[in-house]
């Protein structure tokens, strides 16, 4: 697997958990989810390959699979993964929810520790 390929991997993977984390999916956040397919050029593919990991993975394993290809990436595209998780999802409401906070701060916590 490319380098690319791993960034998208782990930026998939915690957009997904992100967006469920309030148990509200709101329009907003599939609007920026969309916008960010397109700016990360992630492909109908690989999009399609992840969406049929989710279906044999619960979301412990989810978490760990993300938090493992996050430290496969480099210090530049943690840190713009970080970015996007903060600025694009988590404030696609207009406010942020503390469970999504938590989440954020859970996983720079855990891959710090790791």
């Amino acid at each position: 697997m490319n380098s690319k390929s791993v960034f998208k991997l782990a930026l998939l993977h915690l957009i997904y958990l992100l967006m469920k984390v309030d148990n509200e999916i709101d329009f907003r956040e599939v609007k920026y989810l969309e916008r960010i397919l397109q700016e990360e050029d992630i492909s109908d593919e690989l999009l399609t390959d992840f969406k049929a990991q989710l279906s044999k993975l619960n979301e412990q394993e989810i978490f760990n699979r993300g938090i493992k290809l996050i430290g496969l990436c480099t210090e530049g595209e943690r840190i713009r993964i970080y970015s996007i998780l903060y600025k694009n999802m988590a404030a696609a409401e207009g406010k942020f929810h503390e469970s999504e906070l938590r989440f954020l701060t859970n996983v720079v916590c855990f891959r710090a520790l790791n």
